[in-house]
């Protein structure tokens, strides 16, 4: 099969993995900016509870299951069907796509919405002596139990590790969840067009496996309220973000799953480039009929293999 040549397809590809790695750097320094700073009431309830330094998914564990399955998913499908080429790097690229604008909206939300977690209080270690300080300064009767007399920053906290506050001052939305939706969705249509879901034969074990990607989202999202990371609210979010970019980046690379090829990439790029035009006038011969000295070719973009004179 002949190699197409180094043009201006390979170069638009290139120029998108540019821009995905570049939004990749860009989120670094994202998270390392402080918080906005927010004030809190120290007997605020929802944010007292108990800090775990072991959580359910580290980054790391999470990394591992939920970019690694997913990977391996998309990979084993196109070895098997021999599509090591334009479909794989389709797949591959809205994946991509799907993760990194999620990471980037979350990491910008958290920065700039500063909520304070619910083991905050835990995190925090308050300073007893400062908080007295800090509540004799106001200047107002004793019966106001509201207002910036019961409200405090950052400054009450004797704890010294500023990771850990600034961490703590990241709850909105839930970074996990966005990053488990964004790229398990995605998963989840992937395998939907491949099994051809939506063909009208309503196969059960079909439905099963495609939901069993989000299943596992979903479950990543609750061990979040669990392990007093998120309150629901920034959970809520959280998925929702990760399946907004999933559905927009698969469907900006993919076709709708009730269309009749669900499981092929969009050709879009392959005709601006004349891709199909190019390869579409070559045929390979097989064999010659002994009857009308015919040569039966087969067509290197015939799918089915089916052979014409």
């Amino acid at each position: 099969m002949p190699m197409i040549s180094f043009n201006g397809i390979h170069l638009s590809f290139i120029l998108d993995w540019f821009f995905i790695f570049s939004v990749a750097i860009i989120t670094v320094p994202i998270n390392l900016i402080s918080p906005f700073e927010r004030q809190f009431s120290i007997e605020d309830e929802t944010i007292s509870h108990p800090y775990k330094e072991e959580e359910s998914f580290s980054i790391f564990g999470l990394i591992i299951l939920v970019i690694g399955i997913p990977i391996l998913i998309m990979t084993l499908y196109h070895i098997c069907h021999r599509e090591l080429k334009y479909s794989f790097h389709q797949a591959l690229m809205g994946y991509f796509v799907s993760i990194i604008l999620a990471i980037l909206v979350t990491s910008i939300m958290k920065v700039s919405v500063g909520r304070y977690r619910p083991d905050f209080i835990s995190r925090c270690n308050v300073n007893v002596t400062k908080v007295e300080e800090e509540y004799k300064l106001y200047n107002i009767s004793k019966q106001i139990n509201f207002g910036p007399r019961n409200l405090y920053n950052t400054t009450i906290c004797s704890n010294t590790n500023k990771f850990v506050i600034n961490e703590g001052r990241k709850s909105f939305p839930s970074g996990h969840t966005s990053f488990a939706f964004s790229s398990l969705t995605f998963t989840s249509l992937f395998l939907a067009g491949k099994l051809h879901l939506y063909d009208g034969n309503y196969i059960f074990w079909k439905l099963l496996v495609v939901i069993v990607p989000n299943l596992l989202a979903m479950y990543i999202a609750l061990t979040r309220i669990s392990d007093y990371r998120h309150h629901w609210e920034d959970v809520l979010v959280g998925a929702i973000i990760g399946i907004a970019f999933s559905l927009i980046s698969y469907f900006y690379y993919f076709p709708f799953l009730n269309s009749s090829e669900p499981y092929k990439p969009l050709q879009g790029r392959l005709k601006k480039y004349n891709i199909f035009q190019e390869l579409s006038t070559k045929s390979l011969p097989l064999f010659k009929d002994k009857d009308n000295e015919d040569y039966i070719t087969l067509s290197l973009l015939d799918d089915e293999n089916k052979q014409s004179k």
